[in-house]
C-alpha cells in the first residue's frame, strides 16, 4: 500500500513521544512508532515500512459531581476537533468501537476485511464501564505492509507505561497482527488482578472493623444494620467482580479458538490470515493467552472465596444482631412487666381513694376513732370567755380500716384475675387447645344447642357437622365458654389453689 509522505507529520514531531491534544486533560496522550514515519501529506508516495504506529489517548479530567469525582467517559476525547478529523482519516478504525465505549461488559470482535491494495485485520475490544480504569482498543493491521495502526482511548499513566514496556521487551513480534491483542489482554488481566485485590483487602478491612473472628463476633463490639448493609453492597460487588472476569475469559477463549481456526484456513483472496513466519510468534501468543485464562480462573476462584467468606460472615452479624434485639427486647419486656405489676398494685388503692373522696360522702358528721369511737367534729365551748375548751377530731380515723380492706379485697381479686388470664393460655396449649377440648366433648356425648352434653337442638336432632362429629357447628368460642361453666357441674374451688389445678365433679343427679 501506499502512503502518502510530507515533510512533517500531523501529530507531532517524531523526536517527541508526547504532544499537546488542544484539550484538558490530566495527562498527555503518548505516540509510540517503530521503524518510519508514516502520516505524512505530500503528492509523493512511498510504501511504508513494517512496525506499528500506536496512539495513546489520555483521559479528560473527572467530572465533579457532589460529593465525589465520576471518570469522564471514553467518548469524551482529549483532542480538538481538527486534529481528531487528521486522526480518523489517518487511521483505519472499525465502527464498532462507538457503540463498544459504551457498553457495561467486556466486548471483543476480530474482523478480517478484504480490500485493496492489500488486506486488512481489524481488532476492536473495551473493557465494561462498570469498573474504573477501563479502556478501549481500535487496531488495524496491515496484512502485506506488516504495519499496525492502533489507538487506545482512555488510557492513565501506569497502562501508558505498560504499553511502552510490553512493547520493548518483544521487539521481534512487532510486525504480528496479534501485538495488539496480546497488549489489551495484559492490560486486562493487570486492571482485574489490582480489582480483584482491592476486593480481598476490602473484605479483609471489614472483617476487622466489625471484630468477626470465624463464626465469633466479640461482644464490645458495636453492630448495626448499617454495617449489616454495607456487608450486603460488599458482597453483591463481589460477586459482579467474578462475572465481570468470568465474561473476560470467555471473549479471551473465543479469541484463541478464531485463532486456531485461521492458522489453518486461508482467506477468500487466498492470502493466509496468519502469514507463515509467524507461526512460532503464533503458537506462543495462543499459549499466552491461555495463560491468561489459567490466571483468570485463579482471579474469579479467589472472587468467590471472598465471596462465600462475606455471605457467611454477614449471615453471622445478621444472627448475632438479632439476638442482642432479642435479648433487649426481654429485658424491656421484664421492665414493663415490673412496670405493668406495680400500676396493677397501686390502681385499686387509688380507685378506692378516688371513690372515698367522691362528694357523696361527708366521713365529718360521723367522725370515729381508730377504735370506732365516735366524735365530735364540732368545736364546742363550756364555761366563760376565761375558761375556754375544744373537742378535736382525732387524727387518724378508723375509716381507714375500711378503705384497707377495700384495697387489700381489690387488689387481691386483680391479682387473681391477672394470673388466670395469663395462665390460661397455657392450660389450653397443654390440654390440646380449644379444638381438641370440642373434640373431647364430642367424644363423651357432644355439646347440643342448650350447651348440655348430649343435648339436641330446637329441631330435635342432635347438631352434627359436615364431618358427622356432634357439635361441630357449634362455634369455638361457645364451646369454650361451655368448657369452662359447663351446664349441670358443679363447681369445687379452692382460693388458695386458685394458681394451680382447677377440680370440676360432675353432677350425678344430671348426668
Amino acid at each position: 500500500m501506499d502512503w502518502p509522505t510530507a515533510l512533517r507529520p500531523f501529530l507531532t514531531q517524531f523526536d517527541k513521544d508526547q504532544f499537546e491534544c488542544g484539550q484538558s486533560s490530566p495527562h498527555q496522550s503518548r505516540l509510540l512508532r517503530s521503524n518510519t514515519p508514516v502520516f505524512k501529506s505530500s503528492p509523493e508516495t512511498v510504501k511504508p515500512e513494517s512496525g506499528f504506529h500506536i496512539l495513546l489517548s489520555a483521559r479528560l479530567h473527572p467530572v465533579q459531581v457532589v460529593p465525589e469525582e465520576i471518570s469522564a467517559a471514553l467518548n469524551y476525547l482529549p483532542f480538538s476537533a481538527e486534529k481528531w478529523q487528521d486522526i480518523t482519516n489517518k487511521f483505519q478504525f472499525h465502527n464498532a468501537i462507538c457503540r463498544a465505549m459504551f457498553l457495561e461488559r467486556c466486548y471483543s470482535t476480530y474482523l478480517v476485511k478484504e480490500r485493496k491494495p492489500e488486506p486488512l485485520e481489524m481488532y476492536t475490544s473495551a473493557m465494561s464501564t462498570e469498573w474504573p480504569d477501563n479502556i478501549a482498543i481500535s487496531s488495524t493491521h496491515f496484512q502485506t505492509s506488516r504495519f499496525t495502526a492502533t489507538i487506545i482511548f482512555g488510557c492513565n499513566e501506569e497502562q501508558m507505561d505498560r504499553v511502552e514496556n510490553l512493547l520493548s521487551d518483544s521487539p521481534e513480534v512487532w510486525e504480528h497482527p496479534l501485538l495488539m491483542v496480546r497488549v489489551f489482554a495484559e492490560l486486562q488481566r493487570d486492571r482485574l488482578d489490582e480489582l480483584v485485590q482491592e476486593i480481598i483487602e476490602r473484605s479483609e478491612d471489614l472483617m476487622i472493623n466489625l471484630k468477626i473472628r470465624g463464626t465469633h463476633i466479640s461482644e464490645d463490639q458495636t453492630l448495626t444494620w448499617q454495617d449489616s448493609r454495607r456487608l450486603g453492597e460488599h458482597r453483591l460487588r463481589g460477586k459482579r467482580l467474578e462475572e465481570e472476569v468470568r465474561t473476560t475469559r470467555e471473549e479471551l477463549k473465543k479469541m484463541v479458538q478464531a485463532i486456531k481456526h485461521r492458522e489453518k484456513e486461508d482467506t477468500p483472496g487466498g492470502v493466509p490470515t496468519v502469514q507463515p513466519d509467524f507461526t512460532v510468534s503464533t503458537r506462543r501468543f495462543v499459549n499466552r493467552f491461555e495463560e491468561i485464562c489459567g490466571e483468570m480462573d485463579s482471579l474469579m476462584a479467589k472472587c468467590r472465596i471472598s465471596y462465600e467468606e462475606v455471605t457467611f460472615a454477614r449471615e453471622i452479624f445478621i444472627n448475632e444482631l438479632a439476638r442482642r434485639e432479642a435479648a433487649e427486647a426481654r429485658k424491656a419486656g421484664s421492665v414493663s412487666t415490673v412496670i405493668a405489676f406495680v400500676a396493677m398494685l397501686y390502681l385499686p388503692m387509688t380507685s378506692v381513694a378516688t371513690v372515698f373522696a367522691m362528694p357523696v360522702f361527708n366521713f365529718g358528721n360521723h367522725w370515729v376513732d381508730a377504735r370506732w369511737n365516735l366524735t365530735s367534729s364540732q368545736s364546742s365551748s363550756s364555761g366563760g370567755a376565761g375558761s375556754g375548751g375544744s373537742d378535736s377530731p382525732p387524727v387518724f380515723s378508723g375509716y381507714f380500716w375500711t378503705y384497707l380492706a377495700a384495697t387489700i379485697t381489690l387488689t387481691l381479686i386483680t391479682i387473681l384475675g391477672w394470673s388466670w388470664y395469663t395462665k390460661e393460655p397455657t392450660r389450653t396449649a397443654a390440654s390440646g387447645g380449644i379444638a381438641a377440648v370440642a373434640a373431647r366433648n364430642e367424644k363423651s356425648g357432644g355439646w347440643g344447642a342448650s350447651g348440655y352434653p348430649g343435648s339436641t337442638d330446637s329441631g330435635g336432632g342432635t347438631m352434627t357437622g359436615a364431618n358427622g362429629s356432634v357439635g361441630s357447628k357449634i362455634p369455638l368460642l361457645r364451646q369454650y365458654f361451655h368448657r369452662l361453666w359447663p351446664a349441670g357441674r358443679k363447681w369445687s374451688w379452692n382460693p388458695w389453689s386458685w394458681f394451680g389445678t382447677r377440680r370440676v365433679d360432675r353432677d350425678i343427679s344430671k348426668a
